[in-house]
């Protein structure tokens, strides 16, 4: 992972390894813009539809060119070609007459009565709780209990039974039949080592870290140069070993025992490490 760009022009090989942005421009007939002196006029008039001033521009199909588009108090100023139209008196409200099957949103579980307000348009059922239906004969049960909403069977007796909430917060009472234990194997909780670390001589292997924590479960190696740097086992080259880019960093679920070593092009090469047990 990385923490940030970097463009270092010390010398040829830096430049090689440093990250680069690059755009292509383009002028308003699409075709590629490859040179240009830079100058006011050669923007305003090499590069055809680029604005200085602005990144927006639309095409108008009628005067067939291009158009920067406009603003009024820092909102973009649209133009409708086609009006929108949009009916919303009847669409969701039933009355019975002129619209008698309105939009419906989810499960209904009443009547519809004509004759009510807006706020008003349904019955509601007058069925009974289903707990008291269910203990009839299950198979039977058509009804909505309108008291509650959450039922479960007594695994025992086969009864249907209401769950309950807790008066004070609303929270669902569960009942934990067996103790739950449990044990993050993979938490470090225990220490914690920083350190910084150079390799003296170019393109010669050096640890990682000199003296491993003990009990260690994370190391974190971050590349704090401007050259490109390899990270492996004993003797890591940087032909054969992983590459870290300038400004990144490595995470390594790694215990103490594991050799962990890198490798430079630069002598002096400095790396920060982290380390966690």
């Amino acid at each position: 992972m990385k923490d940030a760009l970097c463009f270092d022009t010390t010398d040829a090989n830096t430049i090689a390894e440093s990250d680069s942005v690059g755009a292509y421009v383009r002028s308003a007939d699409g075709s590629l813009i490859t040179s240009g002196d830079g100058s006011a006029d050669d923007i305003a008039n090499t590069y055809e539809g680029l604005d200085t001033r602005s990144f927006l521009y639309g095409y108008d199909d009628d005067g067939d060119n291009w158009d920067r588009l406009q603003t009024t108090n820092g909102a973009l100023d649209v133009n409708l070609v086609s009006p929108i139209v949009v009916d919303v008196d009847l669409d969701g409200v039933y009355n019975g007459v002129s619209n008698p099957d309105p939009d419906n949103v989810g499960v209904i579980h009443h009547t519809r009565a004509a004759a009510l307000t807006d706020v008003e348009q349904v019955e509601r059922t007058t069925a009974g709780g289903i707990g008291t239906i269910a203990t009839g004969d299950l198979a039977n049960v058509n009804a909505q209990d309108v008291n509650s909403f959450l039922y479960a069977l007594d695994g025992t007796t086969g009864d249907a039974e209401v769950l309950t909430t807790d008066g004070t917060n609303g929270g669902l009472n569960v009942n934990i039949l067996n103790s739950l234990a449990t044990d993050d194997v993979a938490l470090a909780n225990t220490a914690i080592a920083n350190a910084a670390n150079t390799q003296p001589v170019a393109n010669t292997a050096v640890d990682a870290v000199a003296a491993p924590l003990a009990d260690r479960k994370y190391l974190y190696i971050y590349n704090n140069d401007n050259r490109r740097m390899f990270v492996g086992g004993t003797g890591v080259t940087a032909a054969d070993g992983f590459p870290l880019s300038p400004k990144s960093y490595l995470e390594l679920r790694a215990g103490a025992a594991i050799d962990i070593e890198f490798v430079s092009p630069k002598a002096g090469h400095e790396i920060r490490t982290l380390e966690l047990s």
